[in-house]
């Protein structure tokens, strides 16, 4: 008569247990190392704007904006994982003991691992003598401070950046390519003709005009 081996039941529900314990604990450290591979992106992001706006700033005396530092975010301002702001809408003079300045904004729209949606990441330029700062490396939460090293817990004013995507903002935040300007299709403008003539136009086109 032949025998059979096998498992007995004890014995795999056993290995189930393990295998269990062992996914309860490499699950959880999987998704964090991923967040933290996402977030790496970062500190890249937030290095390269501390080296270009520092050597603007020794150049020009002043603190400017990403096009005029020649900074490029990450996706052209938003990547698959943040979002970037420049909080600079014109050239900064900086002094000693003056206030200090918001350039650069980054944010998360979705979940990192514990880091909820919507935290913010910010480098603020701290002046400690005429044209010579600080960079001081802001995050807004515990949670999201545990995936960028270095970067200390604040407040930080995502109110104060505009939009970074083409660098196509006045100082109020609105595009200069649209509306509410002179001379384009969708602003209220006026136009001096011959005779003295002036003239309303609108951004369908029509238009009211004196003649002398």
């Amino acid at each position: 008569m032949t025998n059979k081996n096998g498992f007995t039941l004890i014995e795999l529900m056993v290995v189930i247990v393990i295998l269990g314990t062992l996914a309860a604990v490499a699950v959880p450290k999987l998704f964090g190392f991923s967040a933290k591979a996402k977030a790496a992106e970062i500190s890249t992001a937030a290095g390269s704007y501390i080296h270009l706006q520092e050597a603007f700033l020794h150049t020009n005396h002043t603190a400017g904006t990403w096009a005029e530092i020649g900074y490029n975010a990450p996706g052209n301002g938003q990547s698959s994982s943040f979002v970037y702001k420049d909080c600079i809408s014109s050239k900064k003079t900086i002094e000693k003991n003056g206030a200090s300045i918001t350039g650069w904004h980054a944010s998360n729209p979705g979940t990192l691992n514990s880091c909820s949606a919507n935290n913010s990441w910010a480098i603020v330029l701290v002046p400690v003598a005429d044209n010579n700062v600080n960079f001081q490396q802001l995050v807004s939460s515990l949670d999201c401070a545990a995936l960028t090293k270095n970067w200390k817990i604040g407040d930080i004013d995502a109110n104060a950046c505009t939009s970074a995507s083409n660098g196509n903002e006045d100082e109020n935040g609105n595009d200069k390519n649209n509306g509410n300007g002179k001379n384009n299709g969708n602003g209220n403008g006026k136009n001096n003709g011959n005779g003295n003539g002036n003239g309303n136009g609108n951004g369908n086109g029509n238009a009211k005009k004196n003649k002398n």
